[in-house]
């Protein structure tokens, strides 16, 4: 992270298992407001095979490579930008260990602790790195600019001047026009692939 830079970016996916929780992946969400984390970009969509493959290339060859792509297409994911001066290792420690086991034993009232399934259905992703966060947010939102939400963006965040929008999933500006989906959660998830647009999910 720049000296210049007040706020820290990371990347944060919740995963098919939790997705499909829609209550679990609400406290999540909150949990993560809480914490002081916000939300600054939020996608609901449904990967292709290759999509998922070109996210994990680093683990091509492993064992529990296929077996990974494979759940990582199960079902919705949602990826996230989130900010705080310390985001990767505050979602991270969040988050808990990586095998749920050792979560629900070690670290309880972790997100995994609570949520985790398995050493896969884990729940979450979370950057374990600066280089890993810019990585993974340029696969998955490819039009965001770092530098340039650090210029236009980040003073809004640290002044306090925008508020959770429950619609988005995610934070935005606070004007004086209405925001009515910020106030109404319609419950409804709409969920898109990278190539055609898929249900709505109860």
């Amino acid at each position: 992270m720049s000296a210049s830079h007040k706020l820290q970016l990371t990347f944060a996916i919740l995963k098919p298992d939790l997705m499909l929780r829609p209550l679990a992946a609400h406290t999540v969400r909150t949990l993560m407001i809480r914490e002081g984390l916000w939300i600054v970009r939020s996608a609901l969509l449904r990967w292709e095979t290759e999509d998922a493959q070109k996210f994990y290339a680093e683990h091509e060859g492993k064992f529990f490579y296929d077996r990974l792509v494979s759940y990582m297409t199960s079902g919705p994911i949602n990826p996230m930008i989130l900010a705080h001066p310390n985001a990767v290792e505050t979602w991270r420690k969040m988050m808990g260990p990586t095998k749920s086991y050792v979560a629900q034993a070690t670290a309880p009232d972790s997100i995994r602790g609570q949520f985790g399934l398995s050493d896969t259905r884990n729940s979450t992703h979370g950057a374990d790195s600066d280089a890993s966060a810019q990585r993974e947010m340029q696969i998955l939102f490819p039009d965001f600019d770092p530098e340039e939400w650090h210029r236009n963006e980040e003073e809004e965040f640290r002044n306090g001047t925008v508020k959770y929008c429950k619609l988005k999933h995610q934070h935005v500006l606070d004007t004086n026009q209405s925001h009515r989906d910020a106030e109404t959660d319609s419950g409804l998830h709409v969920v898109f692939s990278s190539r055609h647009q898929l249900k709505t999910l109860e």
